[in-house]
């Protein structure tokens, strides 16, 4: 025997799936509100390479970070961080633009570098 989907059905998955959707989004918003990103944490090949307090820069800071993989040049202020220069092929890192939240991550994997925004925050949503 087959088991057909009724009307009905289709009304119950598609209001859960729009439930749990209004729910991740407020989730969201709730749990990173008022959160700011405290240090950029700069890592070249899974190992970590330097960090920055945001609270300690005034001025934007250029931070060229030259490795056997490859160059890049980040500009760091005291609320984001971006890359301005690489020298990958495809210029993606550069295109995802300055990030703020923290969580939020830059890749470049031609010169496998992954720049990170990090808090410091005793309680987080899933320990809460």
């Amino acid at each position: 025997m087959r088991r057909v989907i009724t009307k009905a059905d289709r009304v119950l998955i598609a209001s859960i799936l729009i439930f749990a959707t209004v729910w991740l989004i407020f989730w969201n918003f709730v749990v990173f509100s008022g959160q700011s990103a405290t240090e950029v944490i700069i890592e070249v090949n899974g190992q970590h390479f330097a960090s920055y307090h945001l609270s300690s820069i005034t001025e934007p800071k250029t931070v060229e970070v030259i490795t056997e993989f490859g160059t890049n040049i980040l500009e760091i202020t005291h609320d984001s961080v971006r890359v301005i220069y690489a020298d990958c092929p495809d210029k993606l890192d550069i295109q995802a633009g300055a990030i703020t939240r923290p969580g939020s991550i830059i890749v470049c994997l031609p010169n496998r570098l992954v720049v990170r925004l990090g808090s410091h925050r005793t309680v987080d949503g899933v320990t809460f």
